[in-house]
């Protein structure tokens, strides 16, 4: 158990317990492979009976399709009951929920009229009042408001397109039926536990891009297909409208390499790709114009990007290590929960930079940990050598991992991108270990089988905290950001603060303590429609207090502050009759403590990292 505690804090609980699954699988395979009679012989028929029947299944594709979508939408409701819906927790996520909930009302952008006490972290106040991610970062939950799902609904649907899409591209590279096994692993990897599917990041829609670019290469250069173009133009304008910076260097060279297939290709052949090419570039200019549509209508400069301004404006420290700081422009934020989050960026900047080999060697080894792992390392390494003669493919991911390795932050979401690539490298290492010699004196075949079942056996254990009710995601406790397991139950101080007061009828502000005594991470976000919000959450300001209340009137006054000494939150109405029923996790407070009021104890929630809680940085140095 001491190796499994010294590998718990580096790479999380269930992969530290994927790596003796791992071994046990190698054990196993050698040992099933000695014993050729007898019950070993039962169990290889069992395991080749069950290989048909899904290769049976595998030489369907529209029947694999719809298995893949019931599965991966299925599976996760299944649990449902026991993860609920998950909640927004960290600031991100709050900015792309409010980016969706801006188109879902018909707009790209809000009008820069607010207050600044409005101010929130990753969120323009002005020019305008809007997010400062690309255009089309969150079109899941976009799609998911306009389906009547919920924004959650929408980040389900896109991991099941994405299972779909990795069925897909297998297919166009292997063959069915390693397509319908690395769709499962995406399911049961990707679809059930990990970040991707239980918050608001929109890394699994991203991740769709790279697949279907990745698919419609290899359909375009191989069958001259005009669904090829039409998956290369929309995988384009997925990555350049979510993460374009990563989307340029990912995209280069197959694009280039597509751009030499054309020129060197013969005539009748491309004669054949013009369509393909031209339904290409139709969805690569869409997502220009798109883009340039959106800068204009956040920043009033159409080449201006939102992330850059809000960088710009609010944040010492720059998206690429190689950069050194620029002073902000402008005042900077204006509340102390933003300046001790946007400090703590700064000094992670800093310390990156300080600590280069060793932050590089954090960056790539959550790559791994996250999209690969112990049970697929084995394909994967063997999937690079099947590719080796595909040069473009290979040159992708290259260039993305240069291009990601000067970024300031190294969480495992920014390769999104090469998503693809990683389960194209596992799909064909699983198909070279099948093709391998049987009497090779490595047992490859059974090699296949015990190490999918190190997979499926490691399932279990998230399944524990699952009906357990613990352990759950605390911000900067846990760190779900660099494994696929587990982001579990989220919990979420604005969402929790409008099940509070949205107990009672009407409408409310609550007036939020922001200032150096607030212990919470994130607690400031609101809905688009600010006129129309049943809740809106506010920085407490006595020079913007009022201006506010009149200006949105009619509803009911809330104030939260922190208690001296234990700094529990007290949540007080501003009329006494306004108090609403207890939940289980408030208790009402005293005269000593919080009279009129709500207690909740400084438990969840909590920024638990001292560094975000060191002296302030020096915004315009």
């Amino acid at each position: 158990m001491s190796v499994l505690n010294l590998l718990t804090p580096r790479l999380g609980l269930y992969e530290a317990w994927e790596l003796f699954f791992t071994l046990g699988a190698i054990v196993l395979a050698f040992v099933l492979q000695r014993f050729k009679s007898g019950v070993f012989q039962h169990l290889d028929g069992a395991f080749a009976a069950f290989e048909n029947r899904c290769s049976a299944i595998a030489a369907r594709p529209w029947l694999s399709i719809v298995i893949i979508a019931v599965a991966s939408i299925g599976l996760r409701l299944a649990i449902a009951p026991w993860l609920g819906t998950p909640d927004p927790v960290i600031a991100d996520e709050f900015s792309l929920i409010f980016q969706a909930d801006t188109m879902f009302h018909g707009h790209l952008a809000n009008p820069g009229t607010v207050t600044p006490n409005f101010e929130a972290v990753y969120v323009l106040l002005r020019p305008t009042f809007s997010s400062m991610y690309p255009v089309l970062r969150s079109f899941p939950l976009l799609v998911g408001l306009l389906l009547g799902v919920g924004v959650w609904g929408g980040v389900l649907l896109s991991v099941c397109a994405l299972a779909i899409a990795v069925h897909w591209m297998v297919r166009q590279w292997v063959n069915d039926r390693v397509a319908l096994l690395v769709a499962a692993i995406v399911i049961l990897r990707f679809g059930l536990f990990s970040l991707w599917v239980n918050s608001y990041f929109g890394s699994a829609f991203t991740g769709l891009g790279g697949v279907l670019l990745l698919g419609g290469y290899r359909s375009v250069t191989t069958r001259s297909a005009l669904s090829g173009g039409i998956a290369i133009g929309v995988g384009v304008l997925i990555l350049m409208t979510t993460r374009p910076y990563e989307a340029l260097f990912f995209a280069a060279p197959i694009l280039l390499a597509l751009g030499i297939h054309f020129v060197v290709a013969s005539g009748p052949v491309r004669k054949a790709l013009v369509a393909p090419a031209l339904a290409a570039v139709v969805f690569v200019g869409l997502g220009l114009g798109i883009t340039l549509a959106s800068n204009s209508a956040v920043t009033h400069d159409a080449k201006v990007f939102p992330y850059n301004l809000y960088r710009q404006t609010s944040s010492l420290a720059p998206a690429w290590l190689i950069n050194k700081p620029v002073p902000i422009v402008g005042p900077g934020p204006r509340y102390a929960i933003a300046q001790h989050f946007l400090d703590y960026e700064y000094r992670n900047y800093h310390d990156n930079r300080q600590r280069l080999l060793s932050s590089e060697a954090y960056r790539f080894r959550n790559y791994w940990n996250f999209y690969v792992g112990f049970a697929l390392t084995i394909p994967f390494l063997l999937g690079l050598v099947a590719l080796r003669r595909n040069y473009a493919v290979l040159a992708s991911i290259v260039v993305l991992g240069l291009a990601l390795s000067i970024e300031t932050w190294t969480f495992s979401h920014y390769a999104a991108p090469g998503f693809g690539f990683f389960m194209l490298a596992i799909a064909a290492g699983f198909d070279a270990m099948r093709k391998r010699p049987a009497q090779s004196w490595v047992p490859w075949t059974w090699l296949s089988r015990t190490l999918v079942l190190a997979l499926v056996v490691g399932s279990v254990i998230p399944l524990q905290s699952t009906f357990a009710g613990k352990p759950d995601f605390v911000p900067w406790a846990d760190n779900g950001f660099s494994t696929p397991c587990c982001w579990l139950r989220p919990r979420s101080a604005p969402n929790e603060l409008r099940r509070v007061v949205e107990q009672t009828p009407g409408r409310n502000i609550v007036l939020v303590d922001t200032s150096v005594q607030a212990p919470y991470a994130i607690l400031i976000s609101n809905e688009a429609d600010l006129e129309n919000a049943r809740t809106l959450l506010v920085n407490r300001d006595p020079q913007y207090d009022q201006e506010t209340i009149a200006r949105y009137p009619g509803r009911r006054i809330w104030t939260l502050t922190w208690q001296p000494g234990d700094g529990a939150a007290c949540l007080t109405p501003r009329k006494s009759t306004d108090l609403v029923p207890v939940l289980p996790t408030w208790v009402r407070g005293s005269a000593a403590a919080c009279p009129g009021g709500l207690l909740r104890p400084l438990t969840a929630f909590q920024v638990s990292s001292d560094t975000m809680r060191q002296g302030p940085v020096d915004r315009h140095k």
